[in-house]
């Protein structure tokens, strides 16, 4: 159930080869409007989890995670100030 909504996220992050053709990011994000807090966490910590491996955020992820930062749940503003920190490296120009 949850639990393990939660940990397939961070595996999809884990796992996959940061090559491959399928968009992991898009299945991620899609996490991000979930009723749970922890799962909206665990999405963005996953897709911080795919930078560190070298993946390339898309620039769509941006503005996602701008709109998580008035998020009610403080672990969910927190993370998504960390994907904007990132992003904003990736986008100086946003």
């Amino acid at each position: 159930t949850l639990h393990i909504m939660l940990k397939c996220l961070l595996l999809l992050s884990c796992l996959l080869r940061v090559d491959i053709i399928l968009d992991v990011q898009s299945i991620i994000s899609d996490y991000f409007g979930d009723q749970d807090p922890r799962v909206r966490t665990a999405a963005l910590k996953a897709m911080l989890q795919l930078h560190e491996r070298g993946m390339k955020i898309h620039q769509i992820i941006y503005d996602q995670a701008c709109r998580l930062l008035t998020d009610d749940y403080e672990q969910v503003r927190s993370a998504a100030v960390q994907m904007v920190w990132v992003l904003s490296q990736l986008y100086p120009e946003r």
